[in-house]
């Protein structure tokens, strides 16, 4: 009993102690000092120009940098749920 306690221990701690923190873009940016505003210029700054250019001509992927961010304004329908269980 005693040897699974210490097996048991051992994996949490291998668990927590191999897990690197995660670091997000935004605050690695912000610890280089740039100053991540979501626009063309920055994102360009961030990735590299060529690599803007790639994705977007070249993959034709579209980046909303939100100057002009998309109308949801409409209608959705929306409805009740009900869940009902029966626990005999």
């Amino acid at each position: 009993m005693k040897n699974y306690i210490y097996i048991i221990a051992l994996i949490v701690m291998a668990t927590f102690s191999s897990c690197e923190s995660e670091v997000s873009f935004l605050e690695l940016a912000e610890s280089q000092g740039f100053a991540f505003t979501g626009s063309t210029q920055s994102i360009q700054e961030l990735i590299g120009a060529d690599a803007y250019q790639k994705l977007t001509q070249d993959l034709g992927i579209i980046v909303n940098t939100g100057d002009n961010p998309p109308n949801i304004n409409g209608n959705y329908p929306i409805w009740e749920v009900e869940i009902a269980a029966d626990i005999a």
